[in-house]
């Protein structure tokens, strides 16, 4: 695949990787149109091909000012899990936004505290976390995603909503191809 391959969330990293195997980062070999592209759609890339890259890459790809994620609590997860496979993986906790984790993700994040592991920045996260009660939502962070779909209401054509744009993504019917999961909460209201 050349330089005019066009990249997208299914093949950035296989193609990043490929680059990076090769081990010749020419001008013609650059990874930093796929760091970049990762950086800026990192919540729609599939998680088992990020858990795929080394840290440094990681590590470059957090520290790009394009990274926008939807939530501090899936950049955590993933972390957490490189963590599990390899604690080596621990330093990228440091790009982790404390302040807008969930409650629950804090909790797990302070099982893995080590008092011998903080430096000065990660200190100041916390501190900064500890300090933002109840957290501050994510829709504050400079680097939330953009990703937002507004649809308003429209007395005119009240079934073109939420629903109707659902079932135009997948293509059919948003509930039978699983895009959403449809429940109620029961028959009891209508029990005498």
């Amino acid at each position: 695949m050349t330089e005019k391959t066009e990249i997208n969330v299914n093949n950035v990293v296989p193609i990043l990787k490929r680059k990076l195997e090769s081990k010749q980062l020419t001008e013609s070999k650059s990874i930093d149109r796929e760091i970049d592209f990762i950086a800026r759609n990192f919540s729609e890339i599939s998680q088992y091909q990020l858990m795929e890259l080394d840290y440094d890459t990681l590590n470059m790809i957090f520290s790009m000012d394009t990274f926008h994620i939807n939530s501090e609590d899936d950049l955590f997860e993933l972390i957490y899990q490189l963590i599990e496979e390899d604690s080596e993986s621990e330093y990228l906790l440091e790009f982790v936004q404390f302040e807008f984790l969930s409650q629950d993700r804090l909790k797990k994040y302070l099982s893995l505290l080590d008092i011998d592991t903080i430096n000065t920045s990660l200190w100041k996260r916390i501190c900064n976390r500890l300090l933002s009660v109840p957290p501050r939502p994510m829709i504050e962070s400079s680097r939330k995603s953009n990703n937002i779909i507004q649809i308003s209401f429209d007395n005119k054509n009240q079934f073109n909503g939420i629903f109707r744009y659902l079932n135009n993504q997948c293509k059919g019917n948003a509930h039978l191809e699983k895009l959403i999961e449809i429940t109620s909460s029961g028959d009891q209201l209508n029990k005498c």
